[in-house]
């Protein structure tokens, strides 16, 4: 086989500025090269018998970069990621009949010659640039962990929905209001509160479309986002997230690791816990519709909850989001780095 490829979509780290003057760096994507691979598969199969058959591949791929720059910069010596010069694999198959039944016996062996990976921030992010989550290397995000749950009130108020984020619309702060306004929450006093408002927005259409929405309803407030914005979280919030395209959605750690009951879309970094941790004090919208997210919230709402309970349980996830699993992590990719360039 001979494939080309053009406008090879690239990962690259790039520093800006916020609109709060603070400057970090985020990952964008761009259509920074052009390659070419050449190969050949094979695959045979031998049924020595009625019982008994062996199978056989072997691939060979030879990939690399005709153009490749970013920056200005030729990187076209690079190797292309995920593209093994060697691949073989055999497999044996033996069934035996019994009185009562059969039994299958599988042999099976399998080769790939190391290959170029990219980092990436989850397994979903992973599986979307079409990188293996068994072999990629995969750092995600991490943050301070709390020392203590989110703060417990001295009276009862309103319950309190709470997102935080951008106001963009991948974010779809317009159906988080429509889903509280068609909420049904029964004789509990709610609130909704949305963190992430801008004087230099990046969207100031949609910026101006979600003022709309809240209007002059006492019941919908919005504040100014601050990075620190989970301090005042309270441990009667429910923290609402309707984002169906994040690749990994930081704010929703944050929130988890505050001991907040959390409602979010399915597919988020949540579903890869295992339980207890996956399900305790999480609600999933199954569509993303308003419709849905807004049955997730009632749901939320009339759940029995200990915020101090859940942050405990949850202390557990701070061995994978943690600043130190973050740097266990970074120590382990930049050693396995390092071993490879000295090959």
């Amino acid at each position: 086989f001979f494939t080309q490829y053009k406008d090879l979509i690239r990962s690259q780290v790039v520093p800006f500025t916020d609109p709060f003057g603070i400057t970090t760096q985020e990952t964008i994507n761009v259509n920074a090269g052009v390659s070419q691979a050449t190969g050949i598969e094979l695959e045979s199969t031998w049924l020595i018998s009625d019982a008994l058959s062996i199978a056989a591949n072997f691939a060979y791929l030879h990939h690399e970069y005709d153009e490749f720059v970013l920056n200005g910069s030729d990187l076209s010596n690079l190797d292309v990621p995920f593209s093994p010069k060697i691949k073989l694999g055999l497999t044996a198959t033996y069934d035996q009949e019994v009185s009562f039944g059969s039994f299958t016996y599988n042999f099976i062996y399998s080769h790939q010659d190391e290959v170029e990976m990219s980092v990436f921030n989850s397994r979903r992010t992973c599986l979307h640039f079409g990188g293996f989550p068994g072999t990629a290397h995969i750092v995600p995000p991490c943050i301070e962990w709390p020392r203590n749950p989110a703060n417990s009130e001295s009276a009862i108020r309103a319950t309190r929905f709470v997102a935080a984020s951008s106001f963009v619309p991948v974010k779809r702060l317009d159906v988080i209001i429509q889903a509280f306004q068609s909420l049904d929450a029964g004789n509990h006093p709610v609130e909704l509160h949305l963190y992430g408002y801008s004087e230099e927005p990046i969207s100031a259409g949609y910026q101006q479309l979600v003022k709309n929405l809240a209007g002059q309803r006492q019941t919908i407030k919005i504040h100014s986002f601050r990075h620190d914005w989970r301090a005042e979280l309270r441990a009667s919030d429910i923290f609402v997230h309707a984002a169906t395209e994040e690749s990994f959605g930081l704010v929703i750690l944050e929130a988890f690791a505050s001991g907040s009951r959390i409602v979010v879309p399915d597919g988020t970094f949540l579903d890869t816990f295992g339980t207890p941790l996956r399900d305790a004090g999480v609600f999933r919208a199954p569509s993303a519709t308003a419709t849905s997210l807004a049955q997730a919230m009632h749901a939320a709402l009339n759940s029995p909850f200990r915020s101090a309970h859940l942050w405990e349980l949850r202390l557990k996830a701070e061995n994978v989001f943690g600043t130190r699993a973050m740097q266990k992590n970074l120590a382990s990719l930049y050693r396995s780095t390092n071993n490879a360039g000295n090959k």
